[in-house]
């Protein structure tokens, strides 16, 4: 800056000013969850047959927000009938937990599902996440659903999967003894 411009900057001033050029560039974070219901909308308009869910709070604040894309649906139908479920912690400003499904193709490779961002790993999110999942199967078929040992899971699945076998992951397991 003194070189091309002349003027000298210190680092706070110059990380201020950086942070203020992306805010007006790309918006805020508060602008991209006021404009999430519009994104969805358009998300399902180019991929017609994609679910998704937004839920709010009584106060009109982001609470859940869905996502299972219509081509990962159709791909499901030919992997194996496993489903892993796990839930994350985002810690970015607004934290809250990243819950994701995803199956297994038969080269044995991950193959994305369903993700929901929600404010916390508890009953009602799980729950939440779990019948917006059911939503994506378009029958009941025999399903393995393989998650940690949260005491949330293992209630949404008992709750919205009823006929599916509960597998618990080994490597959680082993971990946590």
């Amino acid at each position: 800056m003194k070189v091309m411009f002349g003027l000298k900057l210190n680092y706070t001033t110059a990380y201020r000013s950086l942070r203020a050029a992306h805010e007006y560039v790309r918006g805020t974070p508060e602008d991209g969850y006021a404009n999430l219901a519009s994104y969805l909308h358009r998300t399902k308009e180019a991929n017609p047959g994609t679910i998704t869910d937004l839920v709010r709070d009584k106060l009109d604040r982001f609470k859940y927000c869905f996502i299972s894309f219509r081509a990962c649906m159709v791909g499901f139908q030919y992997c194996r009938r496993v489903v892993i479920v796990d839930g994350t912690h985002l810690t970015g400003k607004y934290g809250g937990t990243l819950l994701v499904a995803a199956g297994q193709d038969g080269n044995f490779q991950v193959f994305p599902l369903a993700f929901a961002v929600v404010d916390a790993e508890n009953n009602e999110s799980w729950g939440w996440f779990m019948n917006n999942l059911k939503a994506c199967f378009t029958q009941d078929f025999p399903l393995v659903i393989v998650s940690d040992r949260h005491p949330a899971i293992a209630n949404a699945i008992e709750t919205v999967f009823p006929w599916a076998t509960r597998g618990i992951c080994y490597y959680h397991m082993q971990n946590n003894i």
